[in-house]
């Protein structure tokens, strides 16, 4: 079952409405909800496990270890340097938290965000960018990095091993619906392999 206020059927960015989003969530000064875009898509995590991070986790080093909420499995994240870099402008941007605080706290509660309120400043986002896709919450960013993912290794079956090694998906049907891979997509993968017909010209030249 979904986590409240999380539709199942969010759907990703492209990278260029992504990486506009952050943009517009910057020019407004709005950087703790730019660091969770980035945080959620680029680590590929659940809103359930984006909400337990501290600041200590993410300026420590250049890895990132986290058990999931969700599946109890142990990930392996890393942050590249340009990442890093947002990391820590956001981080002087923001006043420079305790390290140990909670990097998504409620000033109002005193607590994490609910995963209910952190939806609803997201699709207010939607609204308010004008970002081209109908159901857009906190899954759509790590849906975004599946996405991203399959793209840049050629919509490719390895791609999609990858998505599912990332994920720690059951199996790669579970990849496919996941990012909204349909058969007849995987069938063109299959269907682009061409080869020179050989054989004919060899008949044909022996003549």
């Amino acid at each position: 079952m979904a986590a409240k206020g999380v539709s199942t059927m969010s759907e990703p960015l492209e990278s260029a409405d992504y990486y506009a989003l952050i943009e517009h969530l910057e020019q407004d000064g709005k950087y703790r909800w730019a660091l969770f875009c980035i945080i959620a898509c680029t680590m590929g995590l659940r809103v359930s496990d984006v909400k337990r991070i501290h600041w200590q986790d993410i300026l420590a080093g250049d890895l990132h270890f986290i058990d999931e909420k969700k599946t109890g499995k142990n990930r392996r994240i890393k942050i590249n340097d340009s990442v890093r870099r947002k990391y820590l402008e956001y981080y002087d941007r923001m006043g420079r938290p305790p390290l140990e605080q909670l990097i998504f706290l409620s000033k109002r509660t005193g607590r994490a965000y609910t995963t209910q309120n952190i939806n609803t400043h997201l699709r207010n986002f939607k609204k308010k960018y004008l970002l081209p896709v109908e159901r857009f919450s906190s899954h759509s960013l790590r849906k975004t990095l599946g996405k991203k993912i399959y793209e840049d290794n050629g919509c490719t079956e390895y791609g999609l091993m990858l998505v599912n090694r990332t994920f720690n998906h059951r199996d790669l049907q579970t990849s496919e619906r996941y990012i909204g891979v349909s058969t007849h997509a995987l069938e063109n993968v299959y269907d682009s392999f061409q080869f020179e017909d050989t054989v004919s010209k060899s008949v044909s030249g022996e003549g």
